[in-house]
Protein backbone atom coordinates (compact mmCIF):
# COMPACT_ATOMS: atom_id res chain seq x y z
CA UNK A 1 0.00 0.00 0.00
CA UNK A 2 2.84 2.32 0.95
CA UNK A 3 4.64 1.47 -2.28
CA UNK A 4 1.48 2.15 -4.32
CA UNK A 5 0.95 5.53 -2.59
CA UNK A 6 4.58 6.54 -3.25
CA UNK A 7 4.16 5.52 -6.88
CA UNK A 8 1.01 7.67 -7.31
CA UNK A 9 2.63 10.68 -5.64
CA UNK A 10 5.63 10.34 -7.95
CA UNK A 11 3.38 10.04 -10.99
CA UNK A 12 1.38 13.15 -10.07
CA UNK A 13 4.58 15.12 -9.47
CA UNK A 14 6.00 14.04 -12.82
CA UNK A 15 2.82 14.94 -14.70
CA UNK A 16 2.66 18.32 -12.97
CA UNK A 17 6.25 18.99 -14.01
CA UNK A 18 5.52 18.02 -17.61
CA UNK A 19 2.39 20.23 -17.68
CA UNK A 20 4.38 23.18 -16.27
CA UNK A 21 7.11 22.63 -18.85
CA UNK A 22 4.65 22.56 -21.74
CA UNK A 23 2.91 25.67 -20.41
CA UNK A 24 6.25 27.51 -20.27
CA UNK A 25 7.09 26.50 -23.83
CA UNK A 26 3.70 27.63 -25.10
CA UNK A 27 3.94 31.02 -23.32
CA UNK A 28 5.41 33.55 -25.76
CA UNK A 29 8.76 34.98 -24.71
CA UNK A 30 8.78 38.71 -23.98
CA UNK A 31 9.79 40.40 -27.23
CA UNK A 32 12.79 42.71 -27.12
CA UNK A 33 11.83 45.98 -28.86
CA UNK A 34 13.72 46.62 -32.07
CA UNK A 35 14.53 50.11 -33.35
CA UNK A 36 15.78 50.60 -36.91
CA UNK A 37 17.52 53.60 -38.45
CA UNK A 38 16.77 54.24 -42.12
CA UNK A 39 18.86 56.63 -44.20
CA UNK A 40 20.87 56.95 -47.43
CA UNK A 41 23.99 57.90 -45.47
CA UNK A 42 27.13 55.81 -45.44
CA UNK A 43 27.02 52.86 -43.06
CA UNK A 44 29.85 54.40 -41.00
CA UNK A 45 27.83 57.60 -40.48
CA UNK A 46 24.77 55.62 -39.47
CA UNK A 47 26.86 53.61 -37.02
CA UNK A 48 27.94 56.85 -35.33
CA UNK A 49 24.29 57.88 -35.01
CA UNK A 50 23.36 54.45 -33.66
CA UNK A 51 26.08 54.60 -31.01
CA UNK A 52 24.89 58.04 -29.91
CA UNK A 53 21.31 56.76 -29.58
CA UNK A 54 22.48 53.74 -27.59
CA UNK A 55 24.52 55.98 -25.28
CA UNK A 56 21.47 58.16 -24.68
CA UNK A 57 19.25 55.13 -24.03
CA UNK A 58 21.71 53.83 -21.44
CA UNK A 59 21.37 57.10 -19.56
CA UNK A 60 17.61 56.48 -19.49
CA UNK A 61 18.03 53.01 -18.00
CA UNK A 62 17.90 50.87 -21.14
CA UNK A 63 20.46 48.17 -21.94
CA UNK A 64 21.04 48.14 -25.73
CA UNK A 65 21.59 44.61 -26.98
CA UNK A 66 19.67 43.20 -24.00
CA UNK A 67 16.29 44.86 -23.52
CA UNK A 68 16.34 46.97 -26.70
CA UNK A 69 17.98 46.44 -30.09
CA UNK A 70 19.09 49.33 -32.27
CA UNK A 71 20.14 48.57 -35.83
CA UNK A 72 19.49 50.02 -39.25
CA UNK A 73 19.44 49.97 -43.02
CA UNK A 74 21.34 52.20 -45.44
CA UNK A 75 21.30 52.39 -49.20
CA UNK A 76 20.98 54.63 -52.22
CA UNK A 77 17.95 56.92 -52.18
CA UNK A 78 16.18 54.87 -54.86
CA UNK A 79 16.51 51.78 -52.61
CA UNK A 80 14.91 53.38 -49.57
CA UNK A 81 11.34 52.19 -50.40
CA UNK A 82 12.61 48.61 -50.62
CA UNK A 83 14.50 48.95 -47.32
CA UNK A 84 11.49 50.53 -45.59
CA UNK A 85 9.27 47.67 -46.77
CA UNK A 86 11.82 45.20 -45.40
CA UNK A 87 11.70 46.84 -41.97
CA UNK A 88 7.91 46.63 -41.99
CA UNK A 89 8.08 42.91 -42.84
CA UNK A 90 10.48 42.43 -39.93
CA UNK A 91 7.88 44.08 -37.67
CA UNK A 92 10.29 46.52 -36.09
CA UNK A 93 8.85 48.57 -33.25
CA UNK A 94 10.04 51.94 -34.53
CA UNK A 95 11.72 53.46 -37.58
CA UNK A 96 14.14 56.37 -37.18
CA UNK A 97 13.97 57.94 -40.64
CA UNK A 98 16.26 60.63 -42.02
CA UNK A 99 14.72 63.49 -43.96
CA UNK A 100 15.52 61.72 -47.24
CA UNK A 101 14.00 58.46 -45.96
CA UNK A 102 10.74 59.89 -44.62
CA UNK A 103 8.75 59.55 -47.87
CA UNK A 104 9.67 55.86 -48.11
CA UNK A 105 8.95 55.17 -44.44
CA UNK A 106 5.58 56.93 -44.57
CA UNK A 107 4.60 55.01 -47.72
CA UNK A 108 5.58 51.71 -46.10
CA UNK A 109 3.53 51.99 -42.90
CA UNK A 110 0.81 54.02 -41.25
CA UNK A 111 0.98 52.10 -37.96
CA UNK A 112 4.63 51.58 -36.95
CA UNK A 113 5.90 54.71 -35.14
CA UNK A 114 8.23 56.79 -37.32
CA UNK A 115 10.65 59.21 -35.71
CA UNK A 116 11.96 62.04 -37.90
CA UNK A 117 15.76 62.08 -37.47
CA UNK A 118 15.79 64.65 -38.75
CA UNK A 119 13.24 66.44 -40.92
CA UNK A 120 14.76 69.33 -42.85
CA UNK A 121 11.78 70.15 -45.08
CA UNK A 122 8.65 71.48 -43.33
CA UNK A 123 6.82 68.32 -42.08
CA UNK A 124 3.41 70.03 -42.13
CA UNK A 125 3.77 71.23 -45.72
CA UNK A 126 5.18 67.81 -46.67
CA UNK A 127 2.11 66.12 -45.16
CA UNK A 128 3.97 64.05 -42.56
CA UNK A 129 2.10 65.62 -39.61
CA UNK A 130 -1.10 67.61 -39.13
CA UNK A 131 0.65 70.23 -37.01
CA UNK A 132 3.90 70.58 -35.07
CA UNK A 133 2.06 70.69 -31.74
CA UNK A 134 -0.18 67.70 -32.44
CA UNK A 135 1.14 65.48 -35.27
CA UNK A 136 -2.00 63.34 -35.49
CA UNK A 137 -0.18 60.58 -37.39
CA UNK A 138 2.31 57.80 -36.68
CA UNK A 139 5.12 60.33 -37.26
CA UNK A 140 6.82 62.74 -34.89
CA UNK A 141 10.38 63.80 -34.12
CA UNK A 142 12.70 66.71 -34.78
CA UNK A 143 12.28 69.44 -37.41
CA UNK A 144 15.63 71.11 -38.07
CA UNK A 145 14.58 74.02 -40.21
CA UNK A 146 14.73 77.41 -38.50
CA UNK A 147 14.09 80.11 -41.12
CA UNK A 148 15.61 82.84 -38.96
CA UNK A 149 18.92 80.95 -38.94
CA UNK A 150 19.34 81.87 -42.62
CA UNK A 151 19.51 85.52 -41.62
CA UNK A 152 22.21 84.72 -39.06
CA UNK A 153 24.27 82.90 -41.70
CA UNK A 154 24.13 85.97 -43.89
CA UNK A 155 25.20 88.09 -40.92
CA UNK A 156 28.22 85.84 -40.40
CA UNK A 157 29.10 85.97 -44.12
CA UNK A 158 28.93 89.76 -44.01
CA UNK A 159 31.26 89.78 -41.00
CA UNK A 160 33.73 87.50 -42.80
CA UNK A 161 33.57 89.58 -46.01
CA UNK A 162 33.07 93.23 -44.92
CA UNK A 163 32.69 94.53 -48.49
CA UNK A 164 30.03 91.95 -49.39
CA UNK A 165 27.24 93.58 -51.41
CA UNK A 166 25.63 90.58 -53.10
CA UNK A 167 24.96 87.01 -52.05
CA UNK A 168 23.50 84.09 -53.97
CA UNK A 169 20.92 81.99 -52.15
CA UNK A 170 21.02 78.39 -53.36
CA UNK A 171 17.63 76.71 -53.14
CA UNK A 172 15.96 73.63 -54.60
CA UNK A 173 12.68 73.70 -56.46
CA UNK A 174 9.79 72.27 -54.45
CA UNK A 175 11.69 72.18 -51.13
CA UNK A 176 9.55 74.69 -49.17
CA UNK A 177 12.16 77.45 -49.33
CA UNK A 178 9.90 80.52 -49.16
CA UNK A 179 10.18 81.16 -45.41
CA UNK A 180 13.96 80.76 -45.48
CA UNK A 181 14.31 83.11 -48.45
CA UNK A 182 12.12 85.72 -46.74
CA UNK A 183 14.36 85.60 -43.65
CA UNK A 184 17.52 86.01 -45.74
CA UNK A 185 16.04 88.88 -47.74
CA UNK A 186 15.01 90.65 -44.55
CA UNK A 187 18.53 90.28 -43.17
CA UNK A 188 19.97 91.39 -46.51
CA UNK A 189 17.94 94.57 -46.39
CA UNK A 190 19.31 95.41 -42.94
CA UNK A 191 22.89 94.58 -43.91
CA UNK A 192 22.88 96.27 -47.30
CA UNK A 193 23.38 93.00 -49.16
CA UNK A 194 21.43 92.22 -52.33
CA UNK A 195 20.00 88.70 -52.36
CA UNK A 196 19.99 86.74 -55.62
CA UNK A 197 18.04 83.46 -55.53
CA UNK A 198 19.56 80.62 -57.58
CA UNK A 199 17.12 77.73 -57.92
CA UNK A 200 18.36 74.22 -58.64
CA UNK A 201 16.19 71.63 -60.34
CA UNK A 202 18.39 68.54 -60.22
CA UNK A 203 22.05 67.53 -60.28
CA UNK A 204 22.36 68.37 -63.98
CA UNK A 205 21.89 72.08 -63.16
CA UNK A 206 24.62 72.35 -60.49
CA UNK A 207 27.56 72.94 -62.82
CA UNK A 208 25.83 75.58 -64.91
CA UNK A 209 24.40 77.37 -61.85
CA UNK A 210 27.75 77.68 -60.12
CA UNK A 211 29.45 78.45 -63.41
CA UNK A 212 27.07 81.36 -63.94
CA UNK A 213 27.67 82.60 -60.40
CA UNK A 214 31.41 82.51 -61.01
CA UNK A 215 31.15 84.44 -64.29
CA UNK A 216 28.93 87.06 -62.67
CA UNK A 217 31.49 87.63 -59.94
CA UNK A 218 29.46 86.20 -57.06
CA UNK A 219 31.82 85.96 -54.07
CA UNK A 220 29.51 84.38 -51.52
CA UNK A 221 26.57 81.99 -51.45
CA UNK A 222 24.19 80.82 -48.79
CA UNK A 223 22.78 77.28 -48.97
CA UNK A 224 19.23 76.84 -47.71
CA UNK A 225 18.39 73.92 -45.46
CA UNK A 226 16.86 70.98 -47.31
CA UNK A 227 17.25 67.22 -47.42
CA UNK A 228 18.61 67.48 -50.95
CA UNK A 229 21.27 70.08 -50.12
CA UNK A 230 22.45 68.03 -47.14
CA UNK A 231 22.81 64.90 -49.27
CA UNK A 232 24.48 66.81 -52.09
CA UNK A 233 26.83 68.86 -49.88
CA UNK A 234 30.10 67.28 -51.17
CA UNK A 235 29.27 68.30 -54.75
CA UNK A 236 28.03 71.75 -53.74
CA UNK A 237 31.17 72.45 -51.71
CA UNK A 238 33.39 71.21 -54.54
CA UNK A 239 31.74 73.57 -57.03
CA UNK A 240 31.90 76.51 -54.62
CA UNK A 241 35.63 75.90 -54.14
CA UNK A 242 36.21 75.62 -57.89
CA UNK A 243 34.61 79.05 -58.46
CA UNK A 244 36.11 80.57 -55.31
CA UNK A 245 32.74 81.23 -53.70
CA UNK A 246 32.56 81.54 -49.91
CA UNK A 247 29.82 79.23 -48.71
CA UNK A 248 27.63 79.52 -45.59
CA UNK A 249 25.44 76.51 -44.89
CA UNK A 250 23.09 75.05 -42.29
CA UNK A 251 25.19 72.62 -40.24
CA UNK A 252 28.63 71.76 -38.86
CA UNK A 253 28.94 68.97 -41.41
CA UNK A 254 29.20 71.52 -44.23
CA UNK A 255 32.09 73.37 -42.58
CA UNK A 256 33.83 70.07 -41.87
CA UNK A 257 33.53 69.24 -45.58
CA UNK A 258 35.00 72.57 -46.69
CA UNK A 259 32.33 75.29 -46.49
CA UNK A 260 33.51 78.55 -44.92
CA UNK A 261 30.66 78.69 -42.40
CA UNK A 262 28.40 76.09 -40.84
CA UNK A 263 25.63 77.33 -38.56
CA UNK A 264 22.81 75.26 -37.16
CA UNK A 265 21.83 72.64 -34.62
CA UNK A 266 24.42 70.14 -33.44
CA UNK A 267 23.23 66.93 -35.11
CA UNK A 268 25.35 64.60 -33.01
CA UNK A 269 24.08 66.19 -29.81
CA UNK A 270 20.49 65.71 -30.95
CA UNK A 271 21.13 62.01 -31.59
CA UNK A 272 22.44 61.55 -28.07
CA UNK A 273 20.15 63.87 -26.08
CA UNK A 274 16.81 64.32 -27.85
CA UNK A 275 16.24 61.23 -30.00
CA UNK A 276 16.57 58.76 -27.05
CA UNK A 277 13.88 60.70 -25.15
CA UNK A 278 11.41 60.15 -28.00
CA UNK A 279 12.40 56.48 -28.30
CA UNK A 280 12.03 55.96 -24.54
CA UNK A 281 8.58 57.53 -24.39
CA UNK A 282 7.25 55.63 -27.41
CA UNK A 283 8.57 52.30 -26.12
CA UNK A 284 6.77 53.01 -22.84
CA UNK A 285 3.47 53.53 -24.63
CA UNK A 286 3.30 57.16 -25.81
CA UNK A 287 1.64 57.73 -29.19
CA UNK A 288 3.55 59.70 -31.87
CA UNK A 289 0.26 61.37 -32.80
CA UNK A 290 0.23 63.09 -29.40
CA UNK A 291 3.94 63.95 -29.17
CA UNK A 292 4.83 67.47 -30.39
CA UNK A 293 7.49 67.87 -33.04
CA UNK A 294 10.56 69.56 -31.59
CA UNK A 295 12.61 72.34 -33.16
CA UNK A 296 16.14 73.03 -31.87
CA UNK A 297 16.70 76.27 -30.01
CA UNK A 298 20.44 75.84 -29.58
CA UNK A 299 22.72 76.53 -32.56
CA UNK A 300 26.46 76.38 -33.10
CA UNK A 301 28.77 78.35 -35.36
CA UNK A 302 31.66 76.50 -37.01
CA UNK A 303 34.29 78.34 -39.08
CA UNK A 304 36.73 76.73 -41.51
CA UNK A 305 39.95 78.79 -41.45
CA UNK A 306 41.61 76.54 -44.01
CA UNK A 307 38.89 77.50 -46.50
CA UNK A 308 39.18 81.15 -45.49
CA UNK A 309 42.91 81.09 -46.25
CA UNK A 310 42.29 79.47 -49.64
CA UNK A 311 39.79 82.22 -50.47
CA UNK A 312 42.16 84.93 -49.27
CA UNK A 313 39.88 85.94 -46.40
CA UNK A 314 40.99 87.13 -42.99
CA UNK A 315 38.35 86.26 -40.41
CA UNK A 316 38.00 89.13 -37.93
CA UNK A 317 38.63 88.38 -34.22
CA UNK A 318 35.07 89.46 -33.38
CA UNK A 319 33.67 86.62 -35.54
CA UNK A 320 36.22 84.09 -34.29
CA UNK A 321 35.16 84.92 -30.74
CA UNK A 322 31.57 83.95 -31.56
CA UNK A 323 32.52 80.56 -33.03
CA UNK A 324 31.80 77.37 -31.12
CA UNK A 325 34.44 75.56 -33.14
CA UNK A 326 37.19 76.54 -35.57
CA UNK A 327 38.61 74.17 -38.17
CA UNK A 328 42.29 74.98 -38.79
Amino acid sequence: MIHRRAFLIGLVTALTGIRASVSAEQRPARQVPRIALLSPSRESAQNVARMEVEAGLRQLGWKPGENVIVDGRTGAIDRLPELAAELVRLKVDMILASSEALPAARAATATIPILMTFCIDDPVEAGYVMSLGHPGTNITGIFLQAPEAGGKRLEFLRAAIPNLRRVAVVSWRGRNSAKQIDAVETAGGSLGVRVQVVEMNDRSTYDSAFGTMGKEGVKAALVLASAVSFTERPRIIELAARHRIALAAPFREYAEAGALIGYGANIRELWRERVPLYVDRILRGARPADMPVEQPTKFELVLNLKTAKTLGLSIPPSLLARANDVIQ
